[in-house]
């Protein structure tokens, strides 16, 4: 279960669609009413992660909203851009046995990071993570994991080799390399490594190698591809997973529900416009009445039958709105 907290953020980020459609983002902290809505469905919930499309540590209830996820035996998870995490958070986190901290980087330099997360410190951002793993040693606690988000774009990809080196030095338990896989805005198309012609060798080395020195420093390391893979579903899983906003709005996917009313896509350089979908609100319904709703369980039975029919699924098997998401191409 992936709840955004917030949509919310002090970065402005080159990369994010919040900031090129900063008047249309309804910026807003999920509340503690709706948070309790949800809640209540955590007995049958494995893993909660407190992360959408801001900063978590804007909602002054995230510790709160931790404690109650623990509480019912989730593992607890957020990504944070690390700008509001004090030693005194870090220590919560930690007492509360909080399962994961992602870190989110774009680039192993400060140059490099800097202008791409806009108003982000990499210094400040370097040394929060090596307190993060300072503190949780001195309480010898296995808890929590610290990943490292890397951002790849074309610029930064020859980056991922030293950010191996400088997890290392940090602590950090692992690397994740994704893709800038959302383009909402041309800039954000040209800036992406990925193709779905063919994976830039170049860059593809960049990651080979990245992932070689990782193993040989005792870090776990995985990247998302450069190029086109045949999947039957998307690393997002609607199958499995269930996404629901700010505002308590219930969606397969976190791609499907930025805080817009319309979804700005560009795709293989063509513009398209999505309605935001969701198929039902936390704080009217049950989250059972929405996942067995109509509308959802058609969305979640075209995938079911991808899966069952894996060499011959086709990309008109899977739900329209799927259709222009680089997700659901491999990537």
């Amino acid at each position: 279960m992936q709840l955004c907290v917030t949509s919310n953020c002090l970065l402005h980020c080159t990369i994010c669609p919040r900031t090129s459609f900063i008047n249309a983002w309804n910026s807003m902290n999920m509340t503690m009413e709706t948070y309790t809505n949800i809640s209540r469905f955590f007995p049958f919930t494995e893993n909660v992660y407190l992360s959408g499309w801001g900063e978590p540590l804007l909602n002054p209830n995230l510790l709160l909203m931790i404690r109650k996820a623990k509480e019912a035996d989730c593992s607890v998870g957020f990504t944070t851009n690390g700008a509001l995490l004090d030693d005194d958070k870090v220590r919560e986190v930690i007492d509360l046995q909080t399962d994961l901290i992602s870190f989110s980087f774009a680039g192993a330099r400060a140059e490099t990071h800097e202008s791409i997360r806009t108003g982000s410190n990499f210094e400040h951002l370097t040394q929060t993570v090596r307190r993060v793993v300072e503190l949780r040693r001195s309480v010898d606690s296995a808890k929590p994991n610290v990943l490292m988000l890397f951002m790849m774009t074309k610029q930064n990809v020859v980056e991922l080799p030293n950010a191996v080196e400088l997890a290392y030095t940090l602590g950090i338990d692992g690397i994740v390399a994704t893709n800038l896989d959302y383009a909402a805005v041309p800039l954000h198309e040209d800036m992406k490594a990925f193709s779905l012609d063919n994976a830039n060798m170049t860059l593809t080395e960049s990651i080979d190698e990245a992932r070689d020195m990782a193993e040989a420093r005792g870090i776990s390391f995985h990247s998302f591809s450069l190029g086109k893979q045949s999947v039957p579903i998307c690393t997002e899983d609607p199958l499995n997973n269930v996404y629901i906003s700010e505002a308590g709005l219930v969606s397969p996917c976190v791609y499907l529900a930025p805080p817009m009313m319309e979804i700005p896509r560009i795709f293989c350089g063509q513009a398209n416009v999505l309605q935001r979908t969701y198929f039902g609100d936390i704080n009217k319904q049950s989250l059972f009445e929405i996942w067995n709703s109509p509308g959802y369980s058609l969305f979640r039975r075209k995938y079911e039958r991808r899966i069952k029919n894996v060499q011959n699924s086709r990309l008109d098997d899977i739900p329209e709105v799927c259709r222009t998401c680089y997700k659901a191409y491999g990537v």
